[in-house]
């Protein structure tokens, strides 16, 4: 996505080179403005991301993070072919399992959010302030 916007980047500034001046403006305009949205999204989706960890977490405790799982333990096949097979056995095993994809649950989706939000600010920012910038000039 990064390397798509850096080519059309530099097609803009070698096409701006030989355009009419207002043409250029509506080009650069578009650039700024599209890649100061999409920071913005980037941001706010990581933004989002924090919060629904924290309601899950700790507004709305659920007894597992994650909402999928499937339990090999009541597997009828594994129950009807080894008879000497444990079930508390399992089902403790398998409890601190989950426990653990829980906890790894949790820290991928933080590290997702904070990832969002620290890669997604400064493209809002930067192309906000060349905005905000440009139409200081402008006035």
């Amino acid at each position: 996505m990064m390397l798509i916007g850096i080519i059309v980047v530099i097609a803009l500034i070698i096409i701006g080179i030989k355009m009419q001046t207002n043409f250029k403006k509506i080009i650069r305009n578009v650039y700024l403005y599209t890649f100061s949205a999409v920071g913005m999204i980037i941001f706010l989706i990581g933004g989002i991301s924090l919060i629904n960890v924290f309601l899950k977490t700790y507004v709305f405790p659920l007894e597992h993070y994650s909402e999928y799982y499937y339990s090999s333990c009541s597997d009828p096949y594994i129950l009807k072919e080894t008879p000497e097979f444990d079930v508390e056995a399992c089902e403790t095993s398998q409890e601190e399992e989950r426990a653990t994809q829980d906890s790894d649950a949790r820290k991928r989706d933080l590290a997702e959010g904070l990832a969002a939000i620290i890669c997604g600010t400064p493209i809002w920012l930067y192309h906000w302030k060349v905005i905000q910038k440009s139409k200081n000039i402008e006035e």
